[in-house]
């Protein structure tokens, strides 16, 4: 009997995780155009933001984007559709030192 029910419950447990759906990952990738991420000041800065579900890019995905300086109120807030998954974001230069943030 004991067989009988740890055979049982053992095929319950492989059913159950092998009908579990396929994990559909999107993920968002935000690359600056410099290679160090640092800009001297007066540089123009953009970022590339590519939007993928398992690796492949999405086409017609919605987005919305800020732009801020040192994490404070955003001065540019934006939304878009990415046709083929990706974009540029155009930065613009900062006139001194600081941190330029891009989130999505």
């Amino acid at each position: 009997m004991r067989t009988f029910l740890f055979t049982f419950l053992f095929s319950l447990f492989i059913g159950s995780v092998a009908a579990q759906p396929a994990e559909r990952m999107i993920k968002i990738a935000i690359t600056p155009n410099s290679e160090d991420w640092n800009y001297k000041t007066g540089q123009k800065a953009s970022f590339e933001i590519l939007v993928t579900q398992n690796s492949v890019p999405m086409k017609d995905v919605a987005v919305r984007y800020e732009l801020s300086y040192d994490m404070m109120t955003p001065f540019q807030v934006k939304s878009l559709v990415l046709k083929e998954g990706k974009t540029k974001v155009d930065a613009g230069t900062m006139e001194k030192p600081g941190f330029l943030r891009c989130r999505v």
